[in-house]
């Protein structure tokens, strides 16, 4: 599967990579914000000297060429980028203390709130890749939980969702994710469900359960070069069952295309009302 013979070396290392490139990317969206063209560490057009983003900002600010609007933008990007590397940092600790009993925190958490908020931090990234992301559910969806182990759940599973999805003129019309919730009993379960177009995942690693193992990735999941750690499903099976629910997996082929093969993929949680 990889050259680390230990898997705690190969969650650690996918994880610094994965760190890695959302840092790059991240240092990328906030130089468009700040018209700074980058290369690399070496400074730009602009006259950036490639040290340090706040004393650029500051400096800008404190100068008269930024307005208030746009450093709040640049906020704006650099905490939603936070919020993403917490839960990728989140998986790696679920990773490290996987054989630990889970125990949530709960509350009394709106479903549908995690949800937008979920949406909302990674509405840049799928619009980015022409990717339109689609919430459907009641005004409010009452349970029981852990607020933060559950929002990592929707956080792991838009961020495969749109990073498995096609980004071609060939499956332009079909660039969409579709986020649901709903009733699913009359005794307070809900359904979530997140379902994307584009890399499938094979009906062995389903079946066999294979997908949800922690360090593991689908066979096709390295289509296009796609970087991942192997850990977010396991760590979304994990939480869930730690609140009783349960997680299902559904992988249809779409394309007879044999350069593009495309596959409707939904992820389908069950989450009961809880005890507190």
């Amino acid at each position: 599967m990889s050259q680390y013979a230990d898997p705690d070396d190969f969650a650690i290392a996918s994880t610094y990579h994965v760190l890695l490139r959302e840092t790059e990317a991240l240092e990328k969206t906030v130089g468009t914000v700040l018209e700074i063209e980058i290369h690399g560490t070496s400074g730009s057009a602009a006259d950036f000297r490639g040290v340090s983003f706040y004393r650029e900002l500051d400096a800008r600010y404190r100068s008269g060429k930024l307005s208030i609007v746009s450093a709040f933008s640049t906020l704006c990007v650099v905490l939603k980028e936070i919020d993403r590397y917490r839960a990728i940092l989140g998986n790696l600790a679920g990773f490290v203390s996987r054989d630990q009993p889970l125990r949530p925190a709960k509350v009394a958490v709106d479903l549908t709130a995690l949800l937008e908020e979920a949406v909302d931090l990674f509405e840049a990234a799928a619009f980015s890749k022409g990717i339109l992301l689609h919430l459907d559910g009641p005004r409010a969806a009452a349970i029981n939980g852990d607020p933060a182990l559950l929002y990592r759940v929707f956080v792991n599973l838009l961020d495969n969702a749109i990073k498995y999805s096609f980004s071609t003129t060939a499956h332009s019309g079909q660039r969409h994710v579709d986020i649901q919730c709903r009733r699913h009993s009359a005794d307070g379960q809900y359904l979530v469900s997140v379902t994307s177009y584009g890399v499938g995942i094979s009906p062995k690693e389903i079946s066999s359960g294979v997908v949800f193992e922690y360090g593991v990735r689908g066979e096709w999941a390295t289509d296009r070069e796609r970087e991942g750690t192997g850990i977010g499903l396991a760590e979304c099976k994990r939480i869930v069952e730690a609140h009783g629910g349960s997680i299902k997996l559904r992988s249809e082929p779409r394309s007879t295309d044999p350069k593009n093969p495309a596959y409707v993929t939904t992820v389908s949680v069950v989450i009961p009302h809880g005890e507190r």
